[in-house]
Formats: structure tokens, C-alpha cells, sequence
């Protein structure tokens, strides 16, 4: 099942239950909610009717004419004309409350004071209790005891026969009102299926794009790249894809240059060698000790090429074996410009060392570190003109807020920082991002003519970061590029005595 099918049954089986669960709440609550209004309705009204049936009482001492004010209460009025007795509608009633609700007023011992059903209507007269009577009403439902200064004085049977017409209409208005709602239910069941068809559509077609791209992808068409819809996770999700495809579109590139570089810095010494060596059969002279020399030298080349390469591949796979030992950075130093020292006289290079404080002891394997000095000051005298100048800096980073810059002996776990600088033309922006990658150079016929093959920097990347440092290349601002990396280990500084 596609992931559209599955996200649009999910959008309706939610939609349905959640549908579902409302209107059937509504309607229970709209059905409980009427029935109460109307019951609170009335027991208000005969709550009112009560309490003035009390007042009337607590006024006059007894319920001697009590009958005008029932009558007032059930929406009826007595005129006596012409020696009878007329019945009119009181302005105002409610019309259900004419000729249907019956009060009948009792005494504290039960007997009849007055029913209102003995005028309200000839038919009805002969159902009527007269004065006097004592029905037995005092427990029946709907009767209310009156009471006055906590005694009961009488009692007042409501008797409504329109309680069956009233439970009708509230039926009636119960099932409108729950027609209305799933009436309602249905057309935002309806909408909402439009609108998840819509959402669910436009929700996929990123996914769609995004799958299509990884398809072509692997298919070997290394230019594609995911059209970015949005900035939610998704777009997210497509800007990943595109910065992996580049990533891995340029480590392909580097894969194939570095297959073209290994082969191309192999078939060179590989060339002369087996060049030499094939002359050095064929002929019955003497071998001259220079052509031997020569032969030495390439085999030489090529054996530390592949060493490097071997150091390289450990370092990366985080199997390269590290010696570490406590030794003295600042003659560490000193000793790699001194080797270089020829070098640099021929091009008049000014080599200049910063180093506090002196010695500066540091704990890390030896021979790696060296290989990373040598490999960065190397290509500084490549990159240097003549008449140039070098900088090598070199300071731990120890905390010294506290003041005390004498001290006799001190030891810290911190990082070395060293950098070297020089005055050649420095990197090229769009070089700064692979410098420290294999056998990359941005003027390879220089790099080849002077010796290089790419992978000092790389081996130097590498092994600071088997000792988990770091480091990195820019250019200085003063002109020239500045290498600076970091060597996290147990740095220890002493200061000289005067």
C-alpha cells in the first residue's frame, strides 16, 4: 500500500471517530441539557408560587381569600358581574398555563381550602374537590408542604396534565437538534474528506520528488538534486539528500582523481626503474654508482609514497598506532627548521620562531607530530617567494587568569596550539574547503615539477586527529596562508631561572 493510500485512510478513520465521538456527545449532552433546563424551569415556578403562597400567609394569619391570588397564579381573574362569577385570561400568561395547570390548596391537617379546577371550567368542575374534602393528596407527587416560621402550615398540589405535551416537545426538540448535528457531521465529514485528499496530496508530492531524486541518483545520474518545498522536515529531508549527493559526488571525484594520481606518481619511479634496470641487463659495462644512486632514490620515493598512503588509510580508519612520550616541542622545532635551513638560505627566507614559554614540554607521539610539522613547513618554503618570510608560533593554552605568569613547574591537561605562517600568496577561496583532502592541489603541474603528490596536508589532518586535535588553514591578513592546529595532550610548561 503507497504511503499516500495509508496517510489518506489514517486523515478519514480520524476523521470518522472523531465525527462520531462529537455527535453522539452532542446529542447526549443537547438531550440532558434540555431536560434539566425545563425541570429547572418548573421547579423554579413552583418554587415562586410557593414562596408567595407563604408570604400570603405569614401576611394575613391564614389562607381565608387565597382564591383571586391562585387565580393570579394559574392566569385566571374571577369578575363577578351580574350575580355570576367570569373568568378571563390574565395579559401576559403564558397560554399553556390557562386551563391546565390545577392548584389545590390544602390545610395543615390535609383538607381542601381551594381547588382551582372547580371555576376554571364546567367540564372540569365535577373531577373538583370541594372545600372541606380531604383527599388523600398530601403524598402524592407534586405536593408541597407550605411552611412559616418552621411550621408547616398547608400544603399546595401542583397538578399539571400538560407534563405529557411538554415531554413531547422536548422529544421533538431533541430530535431536531441531533438531526441538525449530524447534518452537520456529515457536510464536515464531507469537507474534511476534500481537505485530507487535498493535504495528503500536497504532504506526499515532496516525498514523491525526493524519491524520484534518490532513484536517479542511483542510477548513476550524479547531477540530480531534490527540489526543496518547504522548510518542515521533509524539506529538510531534501536539502540532507542534496548536501549527501554533493558530498558524495565530490568524494567520487576525489575516488577518480585519486586513482588518476596514484597511477600517474607510480608509472613514474615504476617507468625508471624498470627503464634503468632493463639497460643495466642488456649491457656487460660496469654500472656506474650515479645510475645506482638514482634507482636508489625513485625506489625510495615509492616506498614512502606507499607508506604514506598506508599511514593515511590507518589514520583514517582509526587503527594508526600512536607512541606517545614526554618531549621538548620548542627543540622539536628548532630541529625541522634546521633541516630545512639549506632550503631556506638558498631562497633568502626568513625564518622566525615564537615559542613561550621555553621548554615547552608536551606528551604525544614524536615521530608523528614531526611528520605533521614537516609536511605544514614544507609546503610553507614551496608556497614562500624568495625573500619571503616564515613564522612559526607555538604557545599552550593554560588558563593563567589567576595572575602568577612565574611559575617554577607546572602541569595541566590542555592543548598545544601551533601555527605557520607565510608570505606566499596564500589559498584561493575556492581551495580553502579541500586542502587537507589526498592528492588535491590546485596547480598540479607545479605540485608534480617540485615533488609534491598531494598528501602532506591529508597525512597531517589525519594524524592530528588520531591525537584528538584539530586543524585547519586560512589566509593571513597581513597576505600569506596560516596552517594552525591544535594537539590536545598533557602539556607541560618551565619557565628558565634567571
Amino acid at each position: 500500500m503507497r504511503f499516500k493510500t495509508k496517510l489518506l485512510l489514517f486523515a478519514i478513520s480520524l476523521i470518522l471517530l472523531t465525527a462520531l465521538l462529537i455527535t453522539v456527545f452532542s446529542s447526549l449532552l443537547i438531550q440532558y441539557e434540555t431536560s434539566s433546563f425545563t425541570k429547572a424551569l418548573r421547579t423554579a415556578r413552583d418554587e415562586a408560587i410557593i414562596a408567595r403562597l407563604e408570604s400570603f400567609y405569614a401576611e394575613n394569619g391564614n389562607f381565608a381569600g387565597v382564591e383571586p391570588y391562585l387565580y393570579w397564579l394559574s392566569g385566571l381573574t374571577n369578575d363577578r358581574r351580574g350575580g355570576g362569577m367570569a373568568l378571563h385570561r390574565s395579559e401576559g400568561t403564558p397560554p399553556r398555563m390557562v386551563n391546565d395547570d390545577r392548584f389545590v390548596l390544602l390545610s395543615s391537617e390535609g383538607q381542601v381550602i381551594f381547588d382551582t379546577d372547580a371555576l376554571a371550567d364546567v367540564s372540569k368542575s365535577a373531577r373538583a374537590y370541594p372545600p372541606g374534602s380531604t383527599p388523600d393528596l398530601k403524598h402524592q407527587p407534586g405536593t408541597y408542604p407550605l411552611v412559616v416560621n418552621e411550621r408547616i402550615v398547608g400544603y399546595l398540589w401542583i397538578d399539571r396534565p400538560v407534563l405529557g405535551t411538554i415531554a413531547q416537545l422536548e422529544a421533538s426538540f431533541g430530535r431536531s437538534v441531533q438531526l441538525a448535528v449530524w447534518i452537520s457531521a456529515l457536510l464536515a465529514m464531507v469537507l474534511a474528506f476534500l481537505l485530507a485528499g487535498f493535504l495528503s496530496r500536497r504532504m506526499v508530492e515532496p516525498v514523491l520528488i525526493l524519491t524520484k531524486a534518490i532513484r536517479d541518483y542511483a542510477r548513476g545520474n550524479y547531477d540530480t538534486r531534490a527540489k526543496v518545498l518547504g522548510k518542515d522536515e521533509i524539506g529538510e529531508l531534501a536539502r540532507s539528500f542534496n548536501e549527501m549527493a554533493e558530498t558524495l559526488t565530490r568524494l567520487e571525484q576525489v575516488r577518480k582523481n585519486l586513482i588518476a594520481d596514484v597511477a600517474h606518481e607510480l608509472r613514474t619511479p615504476v617507468t625508471l626503474l624498470r627503464g634503468h634496470l632493463e639497460a643495466l641487463l642488456e649491457t656487460t659495462e660496469e654500472i656506474p654508482r650515479e645510475k645506482l644512486a638514482l634507482l636508489h632514490d625513485e625506489a625510495l620515493r615509492l616506498g614512502h609514497m606507499i607508506q604514506d598512503l598506508q599511514n593515511l588509510s590507518l589514520a583514517e580508519a582509526r587503527a594508526l598506532p600512536l607512541h606517545p612520550e614526554r618531549f621538548s616541542l620548542d627543540t622539536l622545532i628548532e630541529q625541522i627548521v634546521e633541516v630545512f635551513s639549506l632550503t631556506t638560505a638558498e631562497k633568502n627566507i626568513a625564518v622566525q620562531i615564537e615559542i613561550h614559554p621555553r621548554p615547552l614540554l608536551i606528551t604525544a607521539d614524536r615521530k608523528r607530530l614531526e611528520q605533521v610539522i614537516v609536511n605544514v613547513y614544507g609546503n610553507a618554503i614551496r608556497a614562500t617567494p624568495e625573500g619571503g618570510r616564515i613564522t612559526i608560533t607555538a604557545e599552550p593554552l593554560i588558563d593563567r587568569s589567576s595572575g602568577e605568569e612565574d611559575q617554577a613547574e607546572s602541569a595541566e591537561t590542555e592543548c598545544v596550539k601551533i601555527s605557520i605562517t607565510d608570505s606566499g600568496p596564500g589559498f584561493r577561496e575556492a581551495d580553502l574547503p579541500y586542502v587537507f583532502e589526498r592528492f588535491y592541489r590546485s596547480d598540479k603541474g607545479r605540485a608534480r615539477k617540485d615533488g609534491g603528490t598531494g598528501l602532506g596536508l591529508a597525512i597531517a589532518k589525519s594524524f592530528i586527529e588520531a591525537h584528538g586535535g584539530k586543524i585547519w588553514a586560512e589566509n593571513n591578513a597581513q597576505g600569506g596562508a596560516r596552517v594552525t592546529f591544535e594537539l590536545c595532550a598533557n602539556v607541560q610548561t618551565k619557565d628558565i631561572q634567571s
